[in-house]
């Protein structure tokens, strides 16, 4: 009882309370605390039975790689809290990739209803943990090492709550993985995806791995619906989108949203980067937290990340080459346009009409002159227009100044912006 009391003093003497907080949206960053001491108890958590204290030293009189590799990490507090609250090694990495683990039984899976002694990993912006210590009408209020307000005057933050915030993961374990829920899972995807019950040697399998954790719903899903058994069954693009709301919302599809998964999947986005849009869900995560399982995400190519890209460098394929795209090319050409290697004007004037492919057709400049009213203008051209541009190019105008004279009318401009490209 005395050390009880000496510790109390301790803390108490070592904290002098800032009245300051700060706050930005959905985040409120609690209350900030000047650490005087090393070994400071800034907060304590207790689950069964257990008190586990978050420590804070001055790291002022550190280097941040120091204080980070040492006990008063954040992902320190997060393995002591797990084995001194239930007994459990966790397995941490990177929060922005790595999932957690258990090593010595029980699983963590993914949810969006935080409760007390869940684990909070930071999506992006550094790696960070912490820990949910209170939950007050859908707010959680975390517990953890190593936020700082001020690292210069070791000015720490307490208390820090989260509300509706869409860059961090709640994990909750529990000892067991409930078998029949994975199973029924997986069954609900044989039928709903293929239409038919599950053979026994399928079903054992992705049952395994998913109770393994060796993949996560989001894989089974991807496996399920790009497989040669679901490509056979010859879906359109209607009948895909309206699988993709059965399967990963559980519900038929709302016209409007149907009608523009549909325009993306026939103006360049794939199969895959629709599966993530749907994936990444509130309603699929809460399908996967009800079956118990971990909902994970789908990874996609340079084509699926910005349909506005994507569909401009449709239009150049269909306007400039008079084909539909290729999914190489289509995903080269946008990889260089996201990457900002080479503009969305630039990949038109130079990329399109210089390629092989089209100096290969080797168009009369009348023919010439049609194309770039259609690709820059984006409508048929006039006669007097036609006539005009092609005098000049029978005159000594090259084509690339020819290219450069519409490229640079408010009318293609206007197209780009349509596309979300601004230059």
């Amino acid at each position: 009882m005395k050390r009880l009391v000496r510790a109390v003093l301790a803390v108490m003497t070592a904290l002098v309370i800032l009245p300051v907080t700060v706050s930005e949206a959905y985040v409120n960053w609690g209350t900030r605390v000047k650490i005087t001491e090393d070994d400071t108890v800034l907060d304590e958590i207790t689950v069964n039975g257990v008190t586990v204290p978050a420590y804070y030293s001055r790291i002022s009189v550190m280097t941040q790689s120091v204080y980070d590799g040492s006990k008063y990490a954040c992902s320190e507090f997060a393995r002591r809290f797990y084995s001194e609250a239930y007994g459990i090694q966790l397995s941490i990495g990177n929060s922005n990739t790595d999932a957690p683990k258990s090593l010595n039984g029980g699983f963590f899976t993914e949810t969006d209803q935080p409760s007390v002694g869940d684990l909070v990993t930071k999506k992006t912006g550094g790696s960070h943990y912490a820990i949910v210590k209170e939950v007050n009408n859908g707010t959680a209020v975390l517990i953890e090492q190593n936020l700082w307000s001020d690292r210069t005057n070791d000015i720490a933050l307490k208390g820090r709550s989260l509300s509706g915030e869409t860059n961090y993961t709640y994990w909750h374990w529990s000892e067991s993985l409930n078998m029949d829920q994975v199973s029924a899972f997986v069954t609900r995807l044989y039928r709903l995806c293929l239409g038919r019950e599950p053979d026994a040697g399928g079903h054992a399998g992705w049952t395994k791995k998913l109770a393994e954790r060796s993949i996560t719903a989001c894989d089974a899903v991807r496996g399920f619906f790009l497989s040669k058994e679901m490509s056979g069954l010859g879906l359109s693009s209607e009948e895909f989108v309206e699988r993709c709301y059965a399967v990963l919302l559980d519900r038929e599809s709302d016209e409007a949203g149907k009608a523009d998964w549909v325009n993306k999947l026939e103006n360049g986005f794939s199969r895959t980067g629709i599966l993530k849009g749907f994936a990444d869900s509130r309603e699929f995560a809460g399908i996967c937290e009800a079956y118990g399982i971990t909902c994970g995400t789908i990874t996609i190519s340079w084509r699926d990340t910005n349909f506005g890209v994507t569909s401009y460098v449709v239009r150049l394929y269909r306007m400039i080459l008079n084909r539909e795209y290729d999914a190489g090319g289509l995903d080269g050409w946008c990889r260089r346009i996201l990457t900002k290697e080479m503009s969305a004007k630039t990949a038109a004037m130079h990329g399109f009409f210089h390629s092989r492919e089209f100096l290969s057709r080797e168009l009369a400049d009348e023919e010439f002159v049609r194309i770039l009213y259609n690709t820059f203008l984006d409508r048929e051209y006039d006669e007097n227009g036609l006539a005009d541009w092609t005098q000049r190019l029978a005159d000594g105008m090259s084509r690339d100044e020819c290219i450069a004279g519409f490229a640079d009318s408010p009318e293609f401009r206007s197209i780009m912006a349509r596309y979300g490209i601004r230059e």
